[in-house]
């Protein structure tokens, strides 16, 4: 499951990408694959901060998270893929609140990351009972898009960044495989609309609002409709997981 939370991180942090964008290049990386390379960051912690006298990034408290996590129609979470999917939502809230000086709120963090496995564990095992599989073209492909959206040259390239966090080729490409399946499944159950030109020209005014420089409308105007679409895919997959959890057992133990 993790690359899987990975890409739902990239998805909900695409404006980072839009932001790289217009101050170069080097930031797409750091984010590369969402949640693989953040975790691998912040254990280096005060790395960043050595020069400016700065205090250390906050690390997240995994002391008493069980193993399960949960059970999702008699099949386990793990505490792996728990901790895999909320080191990395918690050093995004770490990084967005640097400037206020407060501590991430990691109780709701955790029950973010829970609910948001329990609902892709949801989402994967009614694409299985669709009969809906993902071909080796198919992970290419997304795994492809994870490097355009990261500013990585090649499939290549997301695969060695995965293996510096444990990741063997084998693994992320099951937890693209698996991504693939959820996004099939929910393009069947609940397509969305691909947003129109006024919704991405408006898109693109609110952030340019926000006081971000942001390179010309027409250059990044595919990771805004990816960024839009996206959204839509979640907010969709989250109703479809919604109604899932209605008829199926879901036991947690965090």
């Amino acid at each position: 499951m993790k690359l899987t939370r990975a890409v739902l991180a990239v998805a909900a942090t695409a404006i980072i990408s839009l932001s790289a964008c217009s101050g170069g290049g080097d930031a797409a990386p750091g984010s590369a694959g969402g949640g693989a390379s953040d975790s691998g960051a912040a254990s280096d912690g005060g790395g960043a901060s050595d020069g400016g006298g700065e205090s250390a990034m906050p690390q997240p408290d995994l002391e008493g998270i069980p193993d399960p996590v949960a059970e999702v129609g008699g099949e386990p979470i793990s505490r792996e893929d728990f901790v895999a999917a909320y080191e990395p939502l918690f050093q995004q809230a770490a990084m967005s609140q640097q400037t206020t000086g407060q501590a991430p709120d990691e109780e709701a963090l955790r029950t973010q990351t829970l609910e948001q496995l329990i609902s892709s564990r949801l989402l994967a095992q009614a694409a299985a009972e669709a009969g809906i599989t993902a071909s080796d073209e198919d992970v290419d492909a997304l795994l492809q898009t994870i490097a355009e959206q990261n500013g990585m040259g090649s499939v290549e390239e997301v695969l060695a960044a995965f293996e510096q966090q444990g990741m063997s080729e084998e693994e992320v490409r099951a937890d693209a495989s698996e991504q693939v399946v959820i996004e099939a499944y929910i393009a069947q159950e609940a397509p969305v609309a691909e947003p129109t030109e006024e919704e991405l020209q408006a898109r693109y005014d609110e952030l340019a609002g926000q006081g971000q420089q942001l390179p010309p409308f027409e250059q990044v105007k595919p990771q805004i409709a990816q960024q839009i679409t996206a959204e839509r895919q979640q907010e969709a997959g989250g109703k479809l997981a919604a109604g899932l959890r209605e008829r199926t057992e879901v036991t947690t133990h965090l």
